[in-house]
């Protein structure tokens, strides 16, 4: 993003040529692909020939072209030097049960923001990908996904051919051997419809792939995922709400604001 006579000498083969070349690599392999890059970058040339293409004017094309929106892309490798740190955090079997697939949990720690590249393999040798777009990353600092493997897993690893300029690449492998495989909290006991007698609301609670979902009554508020926090204990990050069971789970108290209010199964 500077000119290149107002860079110190030692940094311009850096900063003007390998860094740039380095992201138009990853642009191309990684985000576009290679079809709809090449396309974009020919009529880039075809614009642009015997004139004085500013960076902005080559990444108004490239998006123009390729029909994306690329402004995450632009600002973490050209217009700031931020660092990507993509890592996993844990796996569970849904039901505890292999068979019936997995929920694995990532995190994107630091502030760049890159596609993401799986490789899970399971003991009896089964490879198999999966890619998740970007978009994970736009309202999210952690993303969980199922997977629908059938047999234990043996490891599970984040951008298998080192495609990605990934900072901290120790958490980029989950290993059967080496890591901790989390027990899921089976829901069967917290499902059904609750009602309270001090606010007028009903939540209905239902299990989507292995997480404790409440949903308000039509007009009362969007759905809310809650995650295990302790023994009989959920809670929902996104809405600052925490759920206490009783031991039958006949009933919860739902803690929200500093206020407690309580909720009996219909």
């Amino acid at each position: 993003m500077t000119a290149p006579d107002g860079m110190k000498e030692q940094n311009l083969g850096l900063l003007a040529y390998e860094k740039p070349s380095i992201g138009l690599v990853m642009l191309r392999e990684q985000i576009l692909g290679k079809e709809k890059f090449d396309r974009a970058f020919r009529i880039y040339t075809e614009r642009w020939a015997f004139k004085h293409p500013t960076p902005d004017d080559f990444f108004r094309t490239i998006e123009n072209v390729s029909g994306e929106d690329l402004n995450w892309f632009w600002r973490s490798w050209f217009v700031n030097n931020w660092r990507l740190d993509q890592g996993i955090t844990k796996i569970k079997y849904l039901k505890n049960d292999p068979k019936n697939g997995a929920l694995i949990s990532i995190e994107n720690l630091e502030k760049m923001a890159m596609p993401v590249v799986l490789e899970i393999k399971t003991k009896t040798g089964n490879v198999s990908r999966m890619k998740l777009p970007v978009e994970i990353w736009q309202r999210n600092t952690s993303w969980v996904f199922k997977t629908n493997s059938t047999e234990e897993i043996a490891t599970i690893t984040l951008d298998p051919d080192h495609k990605m300029p990934d900072v901290n690449p120790s958490n980029n492998v989950w290993s059967a051997d080496k890591s901790e495989l989390e027990k899921e909290v089976i829901l069967t006991s917290y499902l059904g419809v609750f009602s309270s007698k001090q606010i007028p609301i009903k939540l209905v609670f239902t299990d989507e792939n292995g997480v404790l979902m409440g949903t308000p009554q039509e007009g009362q508020g969007p759905p809310l995922s809650f995650e295990p926090n302790g023994k009989n204990q959920f809670k929902s990050e996104q809405a600052g709400v925490e759920l206490q069971f009783n031991e039958t789970k006949s009933e919860f108290t739902i803690k929200m604001r500093g206020q407690n209010f309580l909720f009996t199964r219909e």
